[in-house]
């Protein structure tokens, strides 16, 4: 899960194995289910039970695995990915992936678009700006 993209059938079928334990459901009997499972799902706080969605936690794995790529390059793992699969050279711009690629690639090139719009990059000292091909106006790159 922390690694691969989950497939939609596997996590569903995480969800009902979720929902039979919760609510004492058999293959044979279905109990009456109390509360609905939206409000098992709301975190403690908020009155449920903090049981997290298995989609969402798979993506913000992913997404992890992205936000390490780019502020811990020097990693092991990092330098691996880097050398084997980013074909422009810059992580930041987008991530490109062919049907032969690894699962993992795939699976982080699939959830950019998303991570993309929850990332905010700092100035800092100028160096690792982009003139050109980062995203100064919301319409996208000067370039």
């Amino acid at each position: 899960m922390q690694y691969a993209k989950l497939p939609k059938t596997l996590c569903d079928e995480i969800k009902k194995i979720q929902k039979g334990y919760l609510w004492g459901d058999t293959d044979q009997i279905r109990k009456p289910h109390l509360i609905n499972w939206e409000v098992c799902c709301l975190p403690k706080g908020d009155g449920g039970l903090g049981i997290r969605s298995q989609r969402k936690m798979n993506e913000a794995f992913l997404m992890k695995m992205l936000w390490n790529m780019i502020n811990k390059p020097d990693d092991l793992w990092c330098k691996v990915l880097y050398s084997k699969y980013c074909r422009n050279n810059d992580l930041r711009v987008a991530i490109t992936y062919q049907p032969y690629d690894s699962p993992l690639w795939k699976a982080l090139g699939g959830i950019w678009e998303q991570f993309k719009g929850h990332i905010v990059w700092q100035v800092g000292d100028g160096q690792e700006i982009n003139f050109w091909l980062d995203n100064w106006m919301p319409d996208g790159p000067l370039l």
